[in-house]
């Protein structure tokens, strides 16, 4: 790396060095980042890294202590991003040298925030994948992340909630296997904290003001945690840092059960076994923040995502109802509904190999013929729209999801032989994407864009309707042509490849004809354009002679169409003779 790119890679830091400089590494791994700090001396000069940092950068064990022995206060050294040797050494994923520097830090030290708000423990939880270290012994099966983070979770760093969140949450950007152990660790470790928090509370709130805490229910703190906290905070009490649940961004108001940040069955199951109740409204609350998710939400896939519906099976595994409807901000629909159109966004993740078994339950419901509910579409398994203006695009798209239809049947135990109606459900839902059809009864990846703040009127959705409703009459004559048509097709990737794909094109090319020929229209009326019907008149005098040929009417005709014209020319308008 020359000169100039340095000087250019730095400049993303900010405008000047300081104490507030951001840092040049956004996204990436943290392994990456300290292999570029490492070939590159200059980075570590311009950030100012001090001495203790650079010691911890070369991984030597032995020069680290022997500093430390003869600098103590050298741990509070501090570069322009605002790290701690700390942070420095989480980033090393030397969980050896990470202990030695714990052993010699206060609580505050290992809860300070770098200049873009992370704490130490926060790139812990980045690192947090089953990855094995470059130079560890080929059979090693030991994770990185999990020794870095246990050591962390042994000390006095705090465990924020969204610390918490962060680790519970799955890769978005690599395919690297999550680590489920360390989620269990954090788990555990989030176990003993709550139950010393608790006994702190009773022992410093007064009887009255733990009424509201529901202390008397069995169960780990989980939703009070955060109230604990602000309670025992009013009365001036000491909270060791390792204890707290929110840091001073955090609003105990916005407290959310352990459960709404869990991504992972496997997990969920831990936290269980450790004591935290599940809310009575989980289910109802963990779908309907997955229809907030689905309406308008980010049309990119996480590369692990598919692993969520490991959760949705143990949800329906202990109880769950993918049958009920989930009331949300514009209406209600079924489960089911939701959790088809979440496996429909995740093709990605599902490709790449990130797949778990669904529960037999959860496969006999989420395919059943007669589960149907209020949407038009019929079929739920895909709201992933490419838009209409591009056909072939959307059509292409549509064949690609087709396949992965065919997949995740396989994958959920379906014979589409067996299945028929699966094929008519798929064709109509697909037909009515491309038709550009609106959904009345949900707001999922909308073709608009439009964000849904509440459910329909009934006179919004009778608007709707009607203006649809030529493009509805033509969804049921299509579907009533495929019907007929499937037959001919040994399956139903043949079919939609060899029929259904070229009859589409055909059918939008019309569309757009028709729609242009309206706009046509409308600007020629914008344009001053009056239409008038013409036609031969009644004499009202029988001494009038009528003329075989009305020429005054026809020239006045060819001069509307002639001016029309010149705004707006239609080839297939017929001439005047």
């Amino acid at each position: 790396m020359c000169g100039e790119a340095i000087s250019s890679f730095l400049s993303r830091c900010g405008d000047s060095a300081g104490q507030d400089c951001k840092s040049p590494f956004p996204g990436g791994s943290i392994r990456g980042q300290f292999d570029l700090v490492i070939g590159f001396p200059q980075i570590s000069n311009y950030l100012e890294f001090g001495q203790l940092s650079r010691l911890i950068f070369m991984e030597d064990q032995d020069k680290v202590e022997g500093f430390l022995q003869r600098h103590p206060s050298s741990m509070n050294e501090i570069n322009y991003l605002g790290q701690t040797p700390v942070h420095i050494a989480v980033q090393t994923q030397n969980a050896t040298i990470l202990s030695v520097l714990v052993s010699h830090a206060d609580p505050k030290l290992l809860n300070t925030k770098d200049n873009d708000g992370f704490y130490a423990i926060d790139y812990a939880i980045n690192a947090l994948c089953h990855s094995l270290k470059p130079g560890k012994e080929p059979g090693s099966t030991v994770c990185n992340g999990c020794e870095v983070l246990n050591v962390l979770l042994r000390s006095e760093s705090a465990i924020f909630t969204n610390s918490v969140r962060l680790a519970m949450q799955l890769p978005q950007y690599h395919g690297i296997p999550v680590c489920i152990g360390g989620q269990k660790n954090i788990i555990r470790s989030l176990v003993s904290r709550r139950k010393e928090l608790k006994t702190l509370a009773q022992r410093e709130l007064t009887p009255v003001e733990r009424q509201d805490l529901k202390f008397c229910e069995p169960g780990i703190l989980d939703q009070n945690a955060a109230q604990t906290q602000q309670l025992l905070e009013a009365k001036r009490c000491h909270i060791p840092a390792r204890l707290k649940v929110n840091d001073s961004t955090e609003s105990p108001e916005d407290s959310r059960s352990i459960y709404l940040l869990i991504s992972h069955g496997d997990v969920a199951e831990s936290a269980l076994q450790s004591g935290f109740l599940m809310p009575t409204t989980l289910f109802d609350d963990l779908f309907r923040l997955l229809a907030e998710r689905l309406n308008y939400g980010s049309r990119g896939s996480k590369d692990q995502m598919f692993l969520f519906s490991s959760y949705i099976s143990w949800l329906v595994d202990h109880g769950g109802d993918l049958r009920s409807t989930v009331p949300t901000l514009w209406g209600r629909t079924t489960a089911a509904h939701y959790f088809m159109a979440f496996l429909g966004t995740n093709q990605k993740s599902f490709n790449v190999g990130c797949i778990v078994p669904l529960s037999p339950e959860v496969s006999s419901i989420i395919f059943e013929e007669d589960n149907i509910d209020d949407c038009r579409s019929v079929i739920n398994w895909l709201q992933y729209w490419v838009h209409a203006t591009r056909v072939a695009i959307a059509i292409k798209s549509v064949l690609e999801h087709l396949e992965y239809l065919y997949d995740i049947l396989g994958h959920a135990g379906y014979d589409l032989t067996k299945e028929y109606w699966i094929d008519n459900a798929a064709v109509r839902h697909f037909t009515f994407l491309i038709l550009d059809l609106r959904h009345t009864c949900c707001s999922l990846h909308n073709s608009r864009r439009i964000k849904a703040f509440g459910p329909l009127s009934t006179e919004d959705c009778h608007e709707i309707e009607e203006e649809d409703s030529w493009r509805l009459e033509l969804l049921e004559q299509l579907v009533l042509e495929f019907e007929r048509e499937r037959g001919n097709y040994a399956d139903l990737k043949s079919f939609a490849q060899e029929y259904w794909a070229p009859r589409m094109k055909v059918v939008c090319q019309e569309i757009k004809s028709y729609v242009q020929t309206e706009a046509q229209r409308q600007s020629a009326e914008a344009a001053g354009v009056v239409w008038e019907c013409y036609s031969p008149q009644v004499p009202c005098d029988d001494s009038l002679t009528v003329s075989t040929e009305s020429e005054e009417e026809v020239s006045e005709l060819e001069k509307a169409l002639r001016k029309l014209d010149e705004i707006a020319t239609d080839p297939e308008r017929p001439s005047l003779v």
